[in-house]
């Protein structure tokens, strides 16, 4: 999952910076006005010449507020860097797993990728920079099942995937229930062709039930284990979802 912040979040950034600094520590806001904070935000956003990035370590993460988690990423020659050292702030808790990275020239803040092999009926648990991390998440209160076992395939409409229709995933309990709900006339006319995803099969994902394709690039982590020769890796781009992705080990 990426945490990348927007032109609009360095923008404000930069000025809060420079007030607090400016008050805190006697400073004048001129370092932080003088900072290129459309660039810092690493939302792939044009940079001041000089304060790009080649590599990782060209990258530090920034916070909006001294003396906060950081919100975005700027590069180390840029004057946000350092703007609340004179502050002496200790280093924040809880602030998540988020670092740093070179993205394309411009800096970004990220979430590192982790290998986690977890099977988790609720997800991965998301931390305070919004990262998954390698525990399991609580189950949702409003959950419709536990394992793949509590789920089923039926078709979603009169004809279902075999006949040119479409096919979902519903508790098993509830199958019945769902396919009179349709109420289909005896006498539809499907396609008659078969329109089933090959590989997709009933798969319980964060306490909803769900068709799953088998494959690379597959979600992982509820329930869901990745073929062989697959790990599942969580974080990297992306929002956060609670689930992982089957990558090559």
């Amino acid at each position: 999952m990426a945490v990348n912040s927007h032109r609009l979040v360095a923008l404000a950034a930069a000025s809060v910076l420079a007030v607090t600094v400016g008050g805190a520590a006697g400073c004048t806001s001129g370092a932080a006005d003088s900072a290129d904070p459309g660039g810092g935000g690493g939302a792939g956003g044009p940079r001041a010449p000089g304060l790009g990035c080649e590599v990782d370590d060209d990258c530090v993460p920034v916070s909006a507020t001294c003396c906060g988690c950081p919100g975005f990423a700027v590069s180390v020659d840029d004057p946000l860097a350092g703007a609340c050292d004179e502050l002496g702030c200790q280093e924040p808790v809880a602030c998540g797993a988020a670092v740093a990275r070179c993205d394309l020239g411009a800096c970004v803040l990220t979430c590192p990728e982790v290998v986690c092999n977890l099977a988790c009926a609720g997800g991965f648990a998301v931390d305070a920079g919004g990262c998954e991390t390698c525990a399991c998440a609580e189950m949702p209160p409003e959950a419709e099942c536990a394992a793949d076992e509590e789920c089923v395939q039926v078709a979603a409409d009169c004809c279902g995937c075999g006949a040119g229709g479409v096919d979902v995933a519903v508790p098993a309990g509830d199958a019945d229930a769902f396919t009179a709900a349709l109420d289909c006339d005896p006498a539809a006319v499907c396609p008659d062709v078969d329109a089933c995803e090959v590989g997709a099969s009933p798969r319980c994902q964060l306490g909803r039930c769900a068709l799953v394709v088998d494959g690379g690039g597959q979600a992982c982590g509820s329930n869901t284990a990745c073929p062989s020769g697959q790990q599942c890796v969580i974080g990297g781009a992306g929002p956060a979802d609670g689930l992982g992705t089957c990558q090559p080990t």
